[in-house]
């Protein structure tokens, strides 16, 4: 039978708490950076171009691309077309300002 120490089983609800706060901050970067990016044309942007924007934030691009993921998957983001993600409901300002 295998024994955990207390505070090794007492810090695992803060260590899921850090790391769901710590992706819900990068989801708001990411859709953020979708809207700093988008040129106001097409509601869509180059990954490679958040790719960058990660690199010069200093976020890894190990999270990037798991919230990356994960923002597709929940419906967040969209692949709009080959290389091109953008936000799900247009990404309009007035939409970003409500959702973030």
């Amino acid at each position: 039978m295998l024994h955990y120490s207390d505070s090794i089983i007492n810090s695992y609800p803060d260590r899921v708490k850090m790391r769901k706060e710590k992706y819900m901050e990068l989801r708001k970067l990411l859709l953020s950076s979708c809207l700093e990016l988008d040129n106001g044309v097409t509601p869509a942007v180059p990954v490679d171009c958040l790719e960058n924007w990660a690199i010069k934030r200093s976020i890894s691009l190990g999270d990037f691309s798991q919230e990356l993921d994960a923002a597709l998957h929940d419906g967040d983001l969209e692949i709009t077309s080959p290389g091109m993600i953008g936000m799900t409901k247009a990404g309009t300002q007035r939409y970003a300002e409500n959702f973030l």
